[in-house]
């Protein structure tokens, strides 16, 4: 049984480029959902972890993206305030096979990403 108590009240898909970052958001306490895309410079990534503390101050915020993720495992860890949940690429590839029809591909990847977050997180609490 899938526990109703969410681990995380904002759970949030990231996959990477080498330019940009599309990122799917989860509210668990208000099932709203949204995406977005954002340059994916250090510099941005940083201002936009500011950002959202701000808005969600007090919010536990759970992180899931693709392995390897180069530098960015090691820079989302230094946010005490953020869990991170990486996924090994077969994974996602058995996942894309057999639940995402579209072809485009970055987008389905931010949207997959938060939705094993919030799905697998909360079939372990």
């Amino acid at each position: 049984m899938l526990n109703t108590n969410p681990a995380h009240d904002l759970v949030i898909g990231l996959d990477r480029s080498d330019r940009k970052a599309d990122l799917h958001f989860i509210n668990t306490t208000t099932g709203e959902t949204r995406s977005e895309s954002l340059a994916s410079s250090p510099e941005n990534l940083r201002r936009w972890l500011l950002d959202l503390r701000q808005k969600h101050p007090k919010a536990s915020i759970g992180i899931c993206l693709e392995q390897p993720a180069g530098h960015l495992i090691p820079f989302l860890e230094t946010y005490d305030w953020i869990t991170l949940y990486p996924i090994n690429p077969i994974s996602l590839q058995k996942y894309r096979e057999t639940f995402v029809t579209s072809r485009a591909r970055r987008c389905a990847s931010a949207f997959i990403f938060s939705s094993c977050c919030r799905c697998c997180v909360a079939a372990a609490v």
